[in-house]
C-alpha cells in the first residue's frame, strides 16, 4: 500500500522540482481542508445566530402573549 520513492537515478534539478511540486500540492491540500473547516465554523455560527432568534421571538411571544 506504501510506496516510497527512489531518485537515485535523477538530478538535482529533477530532484527539487519533484520536491516543489509535492510542497505545492500539500499547501493546496492544507488550503482547502481549512477553508472547509472556515465555512463549516460559519455555518455554525450562522445556525446559533438563527436558533437565538427564533428562542427569543417565541420568549418573547410568550412573554407578551
Amino acid at each position: 500500500m506504501f510506496s516510497t520513492f527512489n531518485l537515485t537515478g535523477y538530478n538535482e534539478e529533477a530532484k527539487s522540482d519533484l520536491i516543489f511540486e509535492i510542497d505545492e500540492l500539500l499547501d493546496l491540500i492544507q488550503g482547502i481542508y481549512s477553508e472547509s473547516r472556515t465555512k463549516s465554523k460559519i455555518s455554525f455560527i450562522k445556525l446559533q445566530i438563527l436558533l437565538g432568534f427564533v428562542v427569543g421571538t417565541v420568549w418573547v411571544a410568550t412573554l407578551f402573549g
